[in-house]
Parts: C-alpha cells; structure tokens; sequence
C-alpha cells in the first residue's frame, strides 16, 4: 500500500497525475494534463493564455496569435518550484515521518517568431519556432521517517518532461483575425532520468534513464472585435501519443488526452483588462491515475485572470479552478477508486516591468489539492487524508523587434488593431 501511494501521490503543480502504475511510469511520468504553463505573462494570470498570448510564446497555447503583432519577438523563461506535503496515511505507518518538495529550477521556454506583412495587403502571416518543458516531470521529493529508531532520510531526483520543438505558421487578417498551426514534437534522446539519494550514508544509486518520444498539433483561431477591445482566442490540441522506453527491455505508452480551449480577453478601460478562460479535460482517453485501470470523468479548467497598467509596471492577479486525475481511494485487498476527479485550486500574482524593446517578467503561484485514503485491509476501516501545496515563480523576459514585409505599399492594417498598452507588450 505504501509503494502505492507514494507513486500515485508524487505529483507536480496544478494537479500532475500518475497517468499509470505500470513500472515504466512509477519513476519518472508522473506529469500534469494540464499544458504547462511556460509565458510568464499568462502564469500571473492565472494560466488564461488562448486570447491574451501575443508573439512567439502563442506557439504553445494559440498560435493564431503568433501573427498578431507587427513585432518580431523572442522570449526566454525559468521556473523554480516547491511543494508541501500533508501525507497522513504515511504518517501512521512510522513514528516519525515528512515529505516535501525541494526546490528545483527548470529552463521553462525559448521561443521567436517572425511576422512578415504584405504591403498593399490585408494579409500577413507569421513563422515562429519554440522550446517548450511540457508535462513536466522534473521534482526533488525528499522523505524522512524514523521507525523503532532507526531514520531512513532521502532524496529522489526526478528529470524528465515532454521537451518539445514547435514550428508554427499563421496568417492573419489586417491583424484582426487570424489562423495558425503549430507542429509540436519531442527532441530525440534521453526524455528523463531518476537517482536516489541516501543521506544517511551519502551515497546516490545509480540512475535509471529513459527515453521517449511524443507528436500532436494546435490549430487556433483569434479576432478582435469592438473596436479591438475585445480579443477571442480558441484552441484544439490533437491527443498525444507518448510512447516511452526503459533500458533495453521494459517500454509502454499512452495517450494524453485532447483539449480544446477558448478565452475572452477585454480592455475595459485603458489600465485595466480582465480575461477568462474555459478548457475540457477529457480525461476519458486516459486511463485514471491507479493500478486498478480505471477510467476518469472528463473534467475542466476555468481561468480567471487580470492586469492592470500602473504605468511603468504592469500588475497582474489569478485564479484558476480545475479537475484533476486523482480521486479517493479504497484499499482492500486491492486498490479500487471512484470516477470522480478532484479539484486543484490555484492562485497568482505577476508583474512586467517594460524596458523597451525589453520587457522582463515575473510571477508566482500556489495551488492545492487534495483526496481520500480509506484503509480496510486489516478488517477495519481508517480514513487518511492527503494534500499537496504547491508553490512556483516564473521569471521570463521578452525582446520586441521590428518584423518584415514583402512588396511595395504600406501593409494594411485596421487602427488599432495592433493590441494596445497593456496588451501589446505583455507577451
């Protein structure tokens, strides 16, 4: 039961399933189906990204809106994250024991794109290109237990994700409606590794490394509509197929599930816009986070987010609220689960403080879920409870620079349809 729930419970930010118990996955994919929120901007925000996210990080959630700005942009991001656990279950079974989250940063993104309009044209498009960490894995878990004296103190090291290169392309209109793809695919080699750390001697077992490989599309679509206050974003993410490789002899795959996203981004007035966002989690493509192979309710995520622009500093403020692959369990003689996934709730707090062509980015964020354990194995039965807190900060900067354009002619383009202040320079 121990082993269990440690591998079910080893999760990252915003509600990162297990997606299955078989021993591929037990060390290393234990990543989030939720896209990783990697633009700074949007993880201030409480994730609201497909309406908002103009430049080159709309590669990874809109890429309609790689196409809406004049701008060249290129854009660089890093996390670093930590988490507490309340693991009560664990708790009983020793004298003495805690677990955690260390801290650990990542390289997030690397992105730049392109816009190239077409004088005496209402049509331009955009190409772009990115890096992006998507269902992260990467954590340091440390434990500590002490049983009739003896203490057992380690640290497990995971790295790994879904590292990802996306070309995308978009065409827009007068930059008030546009159209993109992104082609979104791992890089070849090593998707992760696990080691162990035992602090009671020093010593760290050998690693265990693995290698994968993952291929799906996003299509988007944006306009601008009243008089370009009102910003629409929608997004298809084509399931992914994830196929993994242990060593020599032990591989398996599975297949994330496929989302659609839209949000609505408003300017209320000139300092202040709000914007929200819905997104499917249709977690019935995959099996639930269990031994038991179970399959999960579909679920969804709702974003809120807003900025306000005090001029020079951008402020930004969240909520998300979302389900997520966990959901009680009852231990008899097997492990047996519920359909129902459970909530994650989330908030942030960003900044961008604009140095033009620079803009630099900052953003923090918490989150929280939690479920059931019921223990009947022993002819009685116990309830547990277990929760994670999670906690993030996302630095980012972003360099605007001119785009091209082809032909002769001015590029047409509908006054103000470029996204004014603060949108056009929170990317």
């Amino acid at each position: 039961m121990k082993a269990f729930l440690h591998a079910a419970v080893c999760v990252m930010f915003v509600g990162s399933p297990m997606v299955s118990a078989g021993s591929v996955w037990d060390d290393i994919l234990r990543p989030q189906m939720s896209p990783t929120t990697v633009d700074v901007r949007s993880a201030g925000m409480g994730g609201v990204a497909v309406a908002g996210i103009t430049g080159s990080n709309a590669i990874f959630t809109n890429p309609a809106a790689v196409g809406a700005t004049q701008k060249s942009s290129i854009a660089l991001g890093v996390e670093g994250r930590f988490g507490a656990i309340k693991d009560e279950y664990s708790k009983a079974q020793f004298d003495s024991y805690k677990s955690s989250y260390k801290p650990y940063l990542q390289l997030t993104h690397i992105s730049a794109a392109l816009p190239i309009g077409i004088k005496d044209s209402p049509l331009g498009f955009a190409i772009g290109v990115g890096y992006h960490d998507q269902y992260t894995a990467s954590r340091t878990f440390y434990k500590k237990s002490v049983l009739t004296g003896t203490t057992a103190e380690t640290y497990e090291k995971y790295r790994g994700s879904m590292n990802l290169i996306s070309p995308a392309v978009a065409l827009s209109i007068k930059n008030k409606f546009g159209i993109g793809l992104a082609v979104n695919q791992t890089l070849p080699g090593a998707f992760g590794k696990v080691s162990e750390v035992d602090k009671n001697n020093g010593t760290e077992l050998p690693a265990d490394e693995y290698s994968g490989s993952a291929f799906y599309l996003t299509v988007g679509i944006r306009a601008l509509l009243i008089k370009n206050k009102l910003s629409l974003g929608g997004a298809f993410y084509s399931p992914a197929q994830w196929t993994f490789k242990k060593g020599e002899n032990e591989e398996g795959d599975f297949t994330a599930p496929r989302m659609f996203a839209l949000g609505a981004q408003f300017q209320v007035t000139k300092q202040i816009l709000a914007a929200l966002e819905f997104q499917t989690r249709l977690f019935a493509t995959m099996l639930a986070a269990t031994v038991s192979g179970d399959k999960l309710n579909n679920g969804v995520a709702i974003r809120l987010g807003g900025e306000y622009n005090l001029d020079p500093l951008l402020v930004r403020l969240g909520l998300n609220l979302e389900n997520v692959p966990r959901t009680d369990m009852t231990q008899t003689a097997e492990v047996s689960t519920n359909e129902s996934p459970k909530l994650a709730f989330g908030a942030n707090a960003g900044i961008g403080i604009p140095l033009k062509p620079l803009t630099i980015q900052a953003a923090l964020g918490w989150s929280r879920f939690g479920y059931e354990v019921t223990d009947e194995s022993a002819g009685t039965s116990t309830t547990y409870a277990y929760s994670e807190n999670h906690f993030k900060l996302d630095l980012g900067i972003t360099l605007d620079l001119p785009g091209a354009k082809i032909g002769r002619g001015e590029t047409k383009v509908d006054e103000g349809a470029e996204v004014p202040q603060p949108l056009d320079i929170g990317k």
